[in-house]
């Protein structure tokens, strides 16, 4: 059975507003193997807060007749466990189920007026000096024959 108190129908970043993850049928109920070593869901690595549903125990033989080996995803993707420093890493590579923050306050280094919706805000746009670059020799001649980059 499902903790009623965790949700786990939280929106995939990214996706359409009305996006729900998949849900299981309405007859369905979470009952944990603990007779081959599943352990209860509430106590398996699971940060990426997914349901019991999508997240499904394995055993060592298809099927609940070997013994628990681990908890993964439909298409086979497992929980990196963490390292003895609390990170999950692999040859190098860290892995970030709740999102990567910057150790910086504004680490990011977006403006507080920005957003993933709107990063090109019209007060930062710019344009090129015409003038300017007409002074330094910018004609249609050098623009089509010898190099837009003249001025490099």
């Amino acid at each position: 059975m499902i903790d009623s108190d965790v949700n786990f129908t939280k929106t995939l970043p990214g996706a359409p507003e009305d996006w729900q993850p998949p849900q299981p049928p309405e007859d369905w109920v979470h009952v944990p193997d603990i007779s081959h070593g599943e352990p209860p869901f509430a106590d398996v690595d699971n940060p990426g807060g997914w349901s019991p549903y999508t997240f499904q125990a394995k055993f060592t033989v298809h099927g609940k007749k070997g013994t628990y080996s681990h908890h993964e995803m439909p298409a086979g993707a497992q929980v990196v466990p963490k390292n003895v420093a609390g990170d999950r890493e692999v040859n190098g590579w860290k892995f970030f189920y709740k999102g990567w923050h910057h150790h910086l306050d504004n680490g990011d280094f977006w403006r507080e007026d920005t957003s993933q919706d709107n990063i090109f805000l019209p007060n930062r746009k710019s344009k090129l000096d015409g003038e300017l670059l007409k002074d330094m020799g910018l004609s249609c001649d050098r623009m089509i024959n010898k190099g837009a980059i003249f001025f490099i």
